[in-house]
């Protein structure tokens, strides 16, 4: 059976940082992963695993809109990746579809008028 809680060390193996990058990110983020028991910390596996999904996933669509992509068309990429893990989901391959808490915010660029 796989752990729930990863402790410190094991928080650190699991994403390939050092203790005080883990340390930092699970005291001064707002993160849904970290677990305090007493006065130690540990990051909730499944959480943690969501969080970084959603991390590449909004990286990836950021990455797009400074390409100039269309907004339509990221939505529409969006809704592919959404359909097939919520298809993972109900197959119970994942537990949660992490898509669905990520959007595509159209920018718009102001120019000066003079």
């Amino acid at each position: 059976m796989e752990k729930a809680l990863l402790n410190i060390k094991e928080f650190c193996a699991y994403i390939g940082i050092g203790e005080t990058k883990a340390r930092e990110l699970m005291t001064k983020t707002n993160n849904p992963y970290t677990v305090r028991i007493g006065g130690r910390l540990y990051a909730n596996k499944v959480l943690l695993d969501k969080w970084l999904l959603n991390i590449d996933i909004q990286e990836a669509i950021n990455a797009m809109q400074k390409q100039g992509r269309a907004s339509s068309s990221m939505r529409d990429a969006l809704g592919r990746v959404r359909d097939c893990l919520e298809s993972a989901k109900h197959n119970r391959i994942i537990s949660e579809n992490p898509c669905f808490e990520i959007s595509v915010v159209i920018l718009v660029k102001k120019r000066l008028v003079k």
